[in-house]
């Protein structure tokens, strides 16, 4: 199993859409994804088309036993999603209590994703998280995502200081830009600082486009809504860098070149 983590020490910065619409975009080179929803806003079910009336999710799995495969869901793109699920104040204290101190986010990860050729792509709640510390463990790549702002600068220091990714991640992250909208000087000036800041670390970029939120609008996949899309084409560029780490992750554990 490959895993890689959709993180961001600030919210807003678009990393459900894009954790969504990248797995539908690895999905498309014969890989068997998954989904997991971390984040208790529990909005990753909106981009597979869960009505908003769906409740089941992990959030209140933590019992010693408990089953995640009840709460799965085989969704018509083909992509295997665990929710989060709506949840209480006190029911996700006990959640992140019981990730914290055993092995019960991992454990059944590797349940759901145990083949060979299976990604799984997590949401992650913003900035530190329980789930971001247990979750280590899975060997993840991380995915930071940011914007070509002045907030996205700000957290600068703290993310190449190491202190908001876990300690062993240091060869692990890359970074994506999101959001992108060059009209602005501002965001065209921020955009070539992080690029030359981030060098190699830079992911790839994707630009502000309404398809978007349009597809999302119209519960369908970006590929089928707008093919020719600008933010569809970013994404397919990440998704064959992502790839790329895959088919090394893989080559590296059974010995091979990757």
């Amino acid at each position: 199993m490959s895993c890689i983590c959709v993180v961001s020490p600030k919210g807003g910065v678009g990393k459900t859409t894009l954790t969504a619409n990248l797995a539908q975009a690895i999905q498309q080179f014969g890989l068997k994804v998954s989904a997991v929803d971390l984040d208790s806003q529990n909005a990753l079910r909106l981009h597979f088309g869960l009505p908003l009336s769906q409740r089941g999710g992990i959030a209140s799995l933590v019992a010693p036993g408990a089953d995640w495969q009840s709460a799965l869901v085989e969704t018509d793109s083909g992509i295997s999603l665990l929710p989060h699920g709506t949840s209480t104040r006190a029911e996700r204290q006990r959640f992140n209590e019981a990730i914290t101190r055993s092995d019960l986010l991992t454990r059944n990860l590797k349940a759901i994703a145990n083949e060979p050729d299976a990604v799984l792509l997590a949401d992650l709640p913003p900035g530190d998280s329980a789930a971001l510390q247990a979750i280590e463990s899975l060997s993840p790549i991380y995915c930071v995502v940011l914007m070509p702002d002045s907030a996205s600068l700000s957290v600068l220091p703290e993310l190449e200081s190491g202190e908001f990714l876990p300690p062993l991640a240091a060869n692990r992250h890359f970074f994506i830009l999101n959001l992108m909208d060059l009209r602005h000087h501002l965001a065209q000036d921020i955009t070539e600082y992080l690029r030359q800041r981030l060098g190699p670390k830079l992911l790839g970029t994707v630009h502000r486009d309404e398809a978007l939120p349009e597809a999302l609008a119209a519960r369908q996949p970006l590929r089928l809504y707008s093919p020719g899309s600008a933010a569809l084409v970013d994404i397919e560029h990440l998704a064959q860098n992502l790839y790329r780490w895959i088919l090394a992750s893989q080559g590296a554990e059974s010995g091979k070149p990757g």
